[in-house]
């Protein structure tokens, strides 16, 4: 069978990739963790990428803050990691398959648009022979400052009985995709969630996003607005 040689289609790709473009190549920094560093950003390693626009384009899930993210196949990057842009001081996470192409690394960035914390109310702890209050109820910071992609899940209801308002009323839940790390991997359902000042509680976890191994990747989090 006849091999192709793919070297110079490789080095073609990672000249261009080191060639200044506005708008399409440069420098960026990498973060796997962002709760190693958080937003100390020249604690990451530098990243080199081109990025362009998608053919397609819709407001829906936000896919209209989405670009096309290539790198060298000499760098290797994963689902989830946060990528942070100097020149515009944004933050965006891989949020597609890594996909092994002959010149490069394939994936798409997601812009963040907003952070969130994480907080958990602990109930009291009595014990058990005496039934005397040990440990007082507390309030547990889970996350703190983590940017995200986020959105409302909208034209979604729910019923509700109400003698002043109509009965199908907005059920104003939003999804977060949150890049999984040491904090993210403690979030539980029932777990309060603050984004933009506003808290909502975690009503369900989706992990269909993280690799096998659990090692990189996001989740999802579908949370409803507290009144």
């Amino acid at each position: 069978m006849y091999q192709y040689n793919l070297a110079p289609v490789k080095q073609a790709f990672d000249d261009y990739l080191n060639t200044d473009i506005p708008n399409t190549t440069g420098t960026f920094k990498q973060c796997e963790d962002f709760s190693l560093h958080r937003e100390d950003w020249d604690e990451y390693p530098d990243l080199r990428c081109m990025t362009s626009v998608i053919n397609w384009k819709s407001s829906i899930g936000g896919s209209d803050s989405t670009r096309n993210f290539r790198v060298s196949l000499d760098t290797p990057i994963h689902r989830g990691d946060l990528i942070y842009d100097p020149t515009s001081n944004s933050v965006g996470m891989l949020t597609w398959h890594i996909e092994d192409m002959p010149d490069c690394h394939r994936s798409q960035i997601s812009t963040c648009n907003a952070y969130m914390s994480v907080k958990r109310n602990v109930p009291e702890k009595l014990d058990e022979m005496t039934g005397m209050v040990i440990q007082e109820a507390s309030t547990k910071l889970v996350v703190d400052h983590m940017p995200i992609c986020y959105g409302g899940m909208y034209g979604r209801y729910n019923y509700e009985v109400s003698n002043n308002t109509p009965g199908i009323m907005p059920d104003q839940k939003i999804e977060i995709r949150v890049q999984w790390n040491p904090e993210t991997r403690d979030i539980k359902n029932g777990d309060f969630v603050i984004v933009r000042n506003v808290e909502h509680r975690v009503m369900f976890i989706t992990w269909d996003y993280l690799d096998a191994d659990d090692a990189h990747g996001y989740i999802v989090l579908t949370c409803e607005r507290v009144e």
